[in-house]
């Protein structure tokens, strides 16, 4: 996150910072929890609005295929034969 998105959400009140090993954990708070599900609510309205004509076996493939390559990212793979 940068600074300037840090502190927009510092000044709105939707995260909280605590020490957490040195680094700071953010966590949502109570105000933060009721943004988030809005922008969830929204978004899943867009989503099937969006893929209403897509079969659903296609989004379910493809939501797998794109989980594989975050799990498993290519540069991983560069540099070994077969180069892709």
């Amino acid at each position: 996150m940068n600074v300037s998105s840090w502190s927009a959400c510092s000044r709105s009140s939707c995260v909280m910072a605590r020490d957490h090993r040195g680094s700071p954990l953010l966590t949502l708070t109570p105000r933060g929890e009721e943004a988030l599900a809005r922008v969830t609510d929204r978004a899943a309205k867009l989503h099937r609005t969006l893929f209403a004509a897509m079969p659903d076996e296609e989004i379910r493939a493809t939501r797998a295929s794109l989980r594989r390559l975050l799990a498993d990212p290519l540069d991983r793979h560069e540099g070994a034969a077969g180069k892709r």
